[in-house]
């Protein structure tokens, strides 16, 4: 950083050069005579593709469960990815390899790749190859510190690609290695990487000479190559690997003990190979003898105790082969890896947690999944502050059922429900799929992305947001359509702020209902008057809400929430939800004209609110 020689070939020599250095230890790590530093895996495939022949309208044998890189990769040089299925241990299911091989006869490459370290029988993977002709290129993006044999994986393949990304072992933000023991194809992809002239004398590693200059004539330059800021902040993770794998291990070891002692009947965490020398950076699991319903609780109660899982059949999920279709891969039908994913999750395993907290998420993983299951008789055994967490679960999810079952009794009227997910987990999105609604990815990030997402997706007439991003702006407020009967908001700042007036102002009221929520929530006109009576609803705070609907006849008995003071009226999250949601959906039904003799359940022990 001080000298500034920051970028791609600034370095004086190659050893004064991060690049040129961290490539000479990585290939001493994998014991392969070449690596090549790329800013990412993907630039690592793309570059090992090209170097063994890889053209236009050829087609690729992959995986069909694995990331979203691989197909796009392929698609990217204008080829065309042929599927393979996995099997329950996650791999390539090499019986369906062989079929995928007679059924594309013109297909001579397979980029297999070792989705979240997990390794195919090697040995027959290159008895498949050697017999058919294909060109093998390994996809090691989760790989590195694993082995087959004992020796690092991706000894096997004529080139492979490894992963430096922030979810990798060797983290460096972004980037990547491409390796080989090949001179002609380490030559290939200098200058593919992105030299230049005769800048291959700053590779501490390279093939001889009068090899790159024929490379320099013949390559195009793809502007790929890895910084020296990247390159400085893995070296120590090169360094230290194995240390770090052993830590790794023992962390991964004592969840997996965790989870078959305590639903062991549910959960299968998919074992290896014996051949294979793991590393537990990511716990991988699928739960078996559950419905699709409990699935979604499952899902549901996880997040809400803080252990976001990733579920991978999700509509968001990058891992899917479902999703890849709608960018143009090619649609094979994977019953088998299907159904291996229906119920399958993902988790990494952060190497900054403390080793107490790995046992502690696992008690969480495994209490869910004997929630889902029906194991667990949650009204006898919860404490309060469990309940609480199960109620912030399904807020989202109870938040949409509410409403269609009071907007299903509005004749004529047609509800809408889209829900403006900010992106920090999936789980939004899962919960709200789970209910039929619409979901809106956020792009606007700050500044009101979500609540402006959601007024730009919704074709209706009235809006009814819960929260809404806290630094919404006094701007974004105003450029609110006039069409809007009204907004119902969660603000998190200052009530006396000037987004707060802004919003009070735009909606023209005395005062407005302070919630918290997770979920945008869009409402049609008709729908809105049909419970309403009317194009505008006063907004009120919680106590004043319920003082109005006293006066109005309804009896209310047994309002109780977790640590509620009553004088300022202040909640933990988790109680407000509670609160909030039995206000909500006894609004909704007193409009309808149900008959609601009592306001809340007891979801939590507490004194109880006026």
């Amino acid at each position: 950083m001080r000298g500034g020689r920051l970028f791609r070939y600034c370095a004086t020599s190659a050893e004064t050069s991060q690049v040129a250095q961290a490539e000479k230890e990585f290939a001493a790590m994998v014991n392969q005579k070449y690596a090549l530093g790329v800013n990412s895996c993907s630039s690592a495939i793309m570059l090992a593709l090209m170097a063994v022949g890889v053209e236009p309208g050829d087609q690729v044998i992959t995986n069909g469960f694995t990331f979203t890189a691989l197909p796009s990769t392929i698609m990217r040089l204008g080829a065309e990815p042929v599927l393979v299925e996995a099997t329950k241990s996650w791999i390539m299911d090499l019986d369906d390899l062989e079929k995928k091989i007679a059924a594309f006869p013109d297909a001579k490459v397979l980029l297999l790749s070792h989705m979240r370290g997990k390794v195919a029988d090697m040995d027959r993977v290159v008895e498949i190859c050697e017999k058919n002709g294909i060109t093998l290129v390994e996809d090691c993006a989760h790989s590195c510190g694993v082995t087959w044999r004992g020796k690092q994986l991706g000894y096997h393949a004529k080139v492979t690609a490894y992963s430096t990304q922030s979810d990798k072992v060797i983290n460096s933000g972004e980037g990547g290695f491409v390796t080989t023991d090949d001179d002609e194809i380490a030559a290939k992809m200098i200058y593919l990487s992105g030299c230049y002239e005769r800048r291959y004398g700053k590779h501490a590693v390279r093939p001889p000479d009068d090899l790159c200059e024929v490379a320099m004539a013949e390559m195009p330059n793809l502007s790929c190559r890895m910084n020296e800021v990247t390159a400085a902040v893995m070296r120590p993770l090169i360094k230290n690997l194995p240390q770090r794998v052993e830590a790794y291990n023992r962390r991964y070891d004592a969840v997996v003990k965790v989870l078959r002692e305590e639903a062991g009947d549910v959960i299968v965490v998919p074992t290896q190979d014996e051949r294979v020398g793991t590393v537990g950076d990511h716990l991988n699991f699928y739960l078996t003898g559950v419905t699709d319903e409990q699935n979604a609780l499952f899902r549901q109660t996880c997040v809400a105790m803080g252990v976001p899982v990733s579920w991978f059949q999700s509509k968001v999920n990058a891992r899917w082969h479902v999703n890849w279709r709608k960018y143009g891969s090619p649609t094979f039908d994977l019953p088998n890896t299907d159904e291996v994913l229906r119920f399958a999750y993902d988790l990494k395993m952060p190497p900054y947690f403390d080793d107490e907290d790995f046992p502690a998420f696992a008690k969480v993983i495994a209490y869910a999944s004997n929630v889902a299951a029906g194991k667990i008789d949650l009204s006898a055994i919860l404490s309060a502050r469990d309940q609480a967490a199960r109620n912030e679960a399904g807020c989202i999810g109870r938040c949409i059922a509410s409403v269609r079952r009071a907007f299903a009794a509005c004749d004529g009227a047609t509800l809408e429900v889209i829900v403006a997910d900010g992106g920090s987990t999936d789980a939004t999105a899962d919960i709200a799929q789970d209910h039929g609604a619409a979901v809106v990815a956020s792009s606007g990030g700050g500044r009101g992305g979500a609540f402006v997402d959601a007024v730009a997706a919704s074709s209706g007439d009235a809006l009814l947001l819960l929260h809404a991003d806290a630094t919404l702006s006094e701007n974004a407020i105003a450029a609110l359509p006039r069409r809007w009967a009204v907004v119902c908001y969660a603000p998190r700042f200052d009530r006396r702020g000037p987004h707060w007036r802004a919003l009070e102002a735009w909606c023209g009221l005395d005062s407005a209902w302070s919630t918290f929520g997770d979920a945008g929530i869009v409402l049609r006109r008709e729908c809105w008057d049909a419970v309403s009576g009317g194009p505008r609803w006063p907004l009120f705070d919680d106590v004043e809400l319920l003082r109005r609907l006293r006066k109005r006849g309804l009896r209310v008995v047994k309002l109780r929430s977790a640590r509620t003071t009553c004088d300022a009226r202040r909640f933990d999250a988790a109680g407000f939800y509670a609160y909030l949601w039995t206000c909500f959906r006894l609004l909704l039904r007193y409009r309808l004209g149900g008959d609601v003799y009592e306001l809340a359940e007891a979801y939590a022990r507490g004194n109880p609110a006026s």
